[in-house]
């Protein structure tokens, strides 16, 4: 038997504007957004993960993450590190134990 997922996936998005100095957050096929931002190339537009960190936050690209990272022979060591996509390996959450996540902050904050 073949099991069909009929829960679709929210495709959410963000990107940073430095005049207000803040986030404008939207979903796809939110026209009033949408069209504005992901067909520009002033500010890069950031794609939700798909994961929540420890806390239930949202990871987005671009964030600053902290946790326990897996150095193979060297064990479990606490990690930062900035989110971003690898057109050929993904995310690269294997390496992470996922329940250890936590957003402290993004790539515009100094």
């Amino acid at each position: 038997p073949v099991t069909i997922c009929t829960q679709m996936r929210t495709f959410k998005f963000r990107v940073y504007i430095p005049d207000h100095e803040k986030f404008c957050y939207f979903e796809l096929g939110n026209f009033e957004y949408s069209d504005r931002y992901l067909d520009q190339k002033d500010y890069p537009v950031q794609q939700f993960t798909g994961l929540k960190d420890s806390k239930g936050v949202d990871v987005y690209e671009g964030d600053v993450i902290v946790g326990k990272f897996d150095l193979g022979l060297g064990g479990w060591k606490d990690h930062k590190w900035v989110v971003y996509w690898h057109n050929e390996l993904g995310y690269q959450w294997n390496y992470w134990n996922l329940d250890t996540i936590e957003v402290v902050g993004n790539i515009f904050e100094k």
